[in-house]
């Protein structure tokens, strides 16, 4: 009765903390791939650096969007600023 509801209690709560665990270690690894790449050493897309500098000036402008093909650097730049 009460043992087997104890017993299974505890095995969820196992579950949920090496979830939480695998998942943090997961997130830890993924952050040390993460590489720094400087916004000054970006050739080219020149309106999106522009866009996104003018955004920080000037808050009111309210955000950039940026839109273009794959592997043309769009998250590379953003993250780099």
């Amino acid at each position: 009765g009460n043992t087997h509801k104890l017993s299974q209690s505890c095995t969820t709560q196992t579950i949920r903390r090496s979830a939480a665990v695998t998942s943090a270690a997961t997130a830890e690894k993924k952050e040390v791939k993460k590489y720094n790449f400087p916004f000054v050493r970006i050739v080219g897309q020149e309106d999106m650096k522009l866009a996104l500098m003018l955004n920080v000036v000037d808050s009111r402008i309210g955000g950039v969007l940026v839109m273009g093909d794959r592997g043309t650097a769009k998250s590379m730049t953003v993250r780099s600023f």
